[in-house]
């Protein structure tokens, strides 16, 4: 797993849809990151990375929960914020391959708590499909969801059930025991009042006994302060609240092909969980990763206020 809370949120970053405010947002053409042949949709970088990983790997005939998926990467996916918009991170393809041994405690432990809960999980910003094929492979019912095309695609082409749509449009959500949302999935809503929202409109659509998996990743606040304080393009003082939370722009490219940007929000497990109680929802920390500070926070319902 690449170091730092941007990379690891990216992960995913096909993940969901914004609301259509946040959505329109997103449209704006990014000018920082290389130019090639132009903006594309937010999410095809990284799900044109996700089908050239599987063609190579699907050529060295690897197995689908091989301990390593590595193969060497035609292009480089590039993850772009404006918190330090000309430093780059690079995203390596078989990030999005890894076997369970292969990923960090905090995933395993949600896989664990999905296990316990038993029932089937829907993996909401499934990307590759690597958690659903992880769950399945303990014998649980598991699917997947992702508004990338080209990422369910590869789902299907790994066996994995998959639909394509965004955490908005879902239907059907009652006849889930557990949600997951891995890698700050939650983090494309943008802001926290969109947070807010969605958690009210989930907490109306599952069962009474549904988990919601969430991992949260915390801003680099250093990184944040410094970029509120720059010259050139600083981050508006409307875009953070100190020691809360972040709403950052980032985008995405492959090669020479630039994605749109979109909002993405970084958010201390704390002010999550406290937006969580106010949408009536009980939040704790399952599992949290002292030296970054990424937090599984667990949901579920409480009963409406009257």
């Amino acid at each position: 797993m690449p170091r730092g809370g941007l990379v690891q949120a990216a992960c995913r970053v096909g993940a969901l849809r914004v609301q259509p405010a946040i959505e329109a947002a997103a449209e704006l053409t990014v000018t920082t990151a290389p130019r090639g042949r132009g903006p594309v949709k937010a999410w095809q970088p990284f799900g044109r990375a996700l089908l050239h990983h599987m063609d190579r790997l699907e050529a060295k005939g690897t197995p689908l929960l091989a301990a390593s998926s590595h193969v060497a990467p035609a292009e480089d996916l590039l993850y772009w914020s404006n918190l330090r918009p000309r430093r780059p991170e690079e995203l390596p393809s078989d990030l999005f391959f890894r076997a369970p041994a292969s990923m960090p405690a905090l995933e395993r432990h949600a896989l664990e708590l999905c296990r316990r809960k038993g029932g089937r999980t829907l993996d909401i910003g499934a990307g590759a499909g690597s958690h659903v094929l992880a769950l399945t492979g303990l014998g649980l019912e598991a699917e997947g969801v992702d508004v990338c095309p080209e990422a369910v695609e590869v789902m299907h082409r790994r066996g994995v059930k998959a639909q394509k749509a965004s955490i908005w449009e879902l239907k059907d959500l009652r006849k889930y025991s557990t949600l997951l949302l891995m890698m700050n999935s939650i983090g494309i809503v943008g802001r926290m009042e969109t947070l807010h929202t969605l958690l009210q409109q989930l907490h109306g659509a599952v069962e009474p006994d549904c988990q919601l998996l969430l991992d949260v990743s915390p801003p680099d606040w250093s990184a944040v302060r410094a970029a509120a304080t720059r010259g050139k393009d600083p981050i508006s003082s409307a875009a953070f609240q100190e020691g809360q939370w972040v709403s950052l722009n980032c985008w995405l490219s492959l090669g020479g092909t630039t994605g749109r940007s979109f909002p993405m929000l970084f958010a201390e497990p704390r002010a999550v969980a406290q937006v969580a109680q106010a949408a009536n929802w009980r939040a704790s920390v399952a599992f949290e990763d002292p030296e970054s500070r990424h937090a599984l926070l667990r949901l579920v319902p409480q009963t409406m206020r009257k």
